[in-house]
């Protein structure tokens, strides 16, 4: 406002110069002025550098009733003030800033691991019943029509009858040493595990089953003594279970946790078929296993020689069939006993197919009643085994 108030000013004076000199009829210069007015031009052009228009002399200046008034170019406005935050703004958006960063923090965190079980049964849902479900990295085991388990979880059968090695290892737990033998019976087109005997050091124990409708015995013997007291086997805890069912579920566990956490032998019954599963098993106590159930470190099933493969299960059961160097872990014989071989069912394959195309149950129902099997490939044995036996209970023996 200062600017503009001087500019008037010397409008002023230059008017009011131009109008006396035309009443005396004399025209002075412009230029002329008074060390006043230069002091004022001298200013002017210091603190404006803005260029001010003069009127023209060589046309007469019209005076207007109205004084002149020299308006303020929008050019020169000064730009409209950038307002500053307060301090409270300020954390209000360091605040928002701060949740947003921790909100992306949280949705890139990878998700805390899930317990085991919960795993398997997203897997389950994700892959497909395609995907072989395993608890740990090597299982091993034997049940059912009998299904054998290697170490790497792979699946076959032998359905022939005889006394056979299922897993051998002199020394096994600083040599005390293990036998486990199994025992098949042939019925028809297919088998069963009749009964397991296992030796740890110098003890013995063996299970069978029962086919009586109510069996309230557990059917085993301990160092060939039937039912025996039993608390430990070479050492090692021995727990048994019965159930007192119709279908005669009982069941021997040998913990093997001294030598590896969680590790154990279980003996399973279920009407008269046997089970045998190995929990956990680590390389520490069955890394130099032999037997039916392969190499447990490549899962390879080998001969007794320990480097042909064998991939003829019936083969394989002939070539683990129970020698008298074995030694003789049952408190009784049965047919065969080497040198008679093993028995095998006549036209295996034709004949189990025939008469799995005549079974009187529905393939929906006995998948239906295998539904709570995790791992496919014992939903596939069980529904066969249901198929082969005629027998929707048969579910229980997995």
């Amino acid at each position: 406002m200062k600017q503009v108030a001087v500019i008037l000013l010397l409008v002023a004076a230059i008017v009011a110069t131009i109008y006396n000199n035309e009443r005396s009829g004399s025209v002075a210069p412009v230029a002329a002025s008074t060390p006043q007015v230069d002091r004022q031009l001298e200013l002017v052009e210091e603190e404006e550098p803005a260029t001010v228009a003069t009127p023209s002399l060589r046309s007469p200046v019209v005076v207007v009733e109205e004084p002149v008034f020299v308006e303020e170019p929008a050019a020169v406005e000064e730009p409209a003030a950038v307002e500053t935050p307060s301090a409270s703004a300020v954390e209000e958006v360091e605040a928002i800033e701060s949740a947003v960063a921790e909100a992306i923090k949280v949705t890139t965190t990878e998700a805390a691991p899930l317990d085991p079980v919960q795993q398997e049964e997203e897997e389950a849902a994700d892959e497909g019943e395609d995907r072989k479900l395993q608890v740990s990295d090597t299982s091993g085991g034997a049940d059912g029509d009998p299904h054998f388990k290697t170490w790497k979880n792979e699946h076959f059968e032998y359905h022939g009858q005889c006394d056979m090695v299922l897993v051998k290892d002199p020394n096994f737990a600083n040599g005390l040493g293990i036998d486990v033998h199994i025992r098949t019976k042939l019925v028809r087109y297919w088998s069963y595990i009749q009964a397991v005997s296992i030796r740890i050091g110098n003890d013995i124990i063996e299970l069978h089953g029962s086919s009586a409708e109510y069996d309230p015995e557990v059917h085993y013997w301990f160092n060939y003594e039937f039912q025996d007291e039993v608390e430990t086997m070479a050492g090692f805890p021995v727990t048994l279970y019965n159930k007192k069912s119709k279908s005669h579920k009982t069941s021997i566990t040998i913990d093997l946790s001294s030598i590896s956490p969680g590790q154990k032998i279980v003996l399973k019954t279920f009407k008269e078929f046997l089970k045998v599963d190995f929990h956990e098993p680590a390389a520490k106590a069955f890394g130099n296993v032999v037997g039916m159930l392969g190499d447990f470190n490549t899962g390879k099933t080998l001969s007794r020689d320990g480097a042909t493969v064998i991939d003829d299960f019936t083969d394989l059961g002939h070539e683990w069939q129970v020698l008298p160097a074995d030694g003789r872990l049952f408190h009784e014989t049965s047919v065969p006993q080497y040198p008679a071989m093993c028995i095998d069912p006549e036209d295996p394959r034709g004949d189990r197919q025939r008469r799995l195309d005549e079974s009187s149950i529905k393939e929906e129902d006995a998948e239906a009643a295998c539904a709570g099997l995790k791992d496919p490939l014992d939903r596939k044995d069980c529904v066969y085994d249901i198929l082969a036996t005629q027998d929707l209970d048969m579910a229980g023996a997995f």
